[in-house]
């Protein structure tokens, strides 16, 4: 049985499992994840294992990771959400990305609400970050939906890419 991190009225939040293999090799290879966030190089179920067992090192060394997005009626996956520990971010950085069929439903805005609000209160961090493709408009419209503001460029070490950083200082709405 798959233990709920977070819900909503319509969104479930869950580890991922080695099961979510499938999900997470169509995930990582729609156009939308390779342009927006990269290409991983997961081809197949075996590689997608491997990068649920990265995930999961995550769970067990931080208490936190991506999580899957699922729809809470229907149990069907739409994308990951959560937090992550990067060496070359002094702050946990938010993720998030939804299966391209999903855009439009506010589900990441929804997602990306119950992690930060899970990050301030069972984690007590006081601030989050956030890294995105300066083109990708739609996640920074989101990224300003939920209480994040424009710090300044950034590139991730032994990556040109120019991409905008984002903080969110979670102390206002307490």
């Amino acid at each position: 049985m798959e233990s709920i991190i977070v819900s909503s009225e319509r969104l479930n939040l869950l580890e991922l499992g080695k099961s979510d293999a499938p999900f997470v090799l169509n995930l990582l290879n729609q156009q939308s994840f390779i342009k927006n966030i990269g290409d991983r190089n997961v081809r197949n179920i075996s590689d997608a294992e491997k990068y649920i067992e990265k995930v999961a090192k995550s769970y067990a060394e931080f208490g936190f990771g991506l999580w899957k997005i699922e729809l809470k009626n229907e149990k069907i996956p739409v994308g990951i959400c959560g937090l992550l520990k990067r060496d070359y971010l002094a702050d946990v950085d938010l993720g998030y990305a939804l299966l391209e069929d999903y855009f439009g439903n506010g589900y990441a805005t929804e997602s990306a609400k119950l992690t930060i609000d899970f990050a301030k209160m069972n984690l007590k961090l006081k601030k989050l970050a956030a890294i995105v493709n300066t083109d990708n408009k739609s996640s920074i419209q989101l990224l300003l939906r939920t209480g994040f503001i424009y710090k300044s460029k950034f590139k991730i070490p032994d990556d040109q890419t120019e991409l905008d950083l984002f903080e969110n200082s979670m102390v206002n709405d307490e």
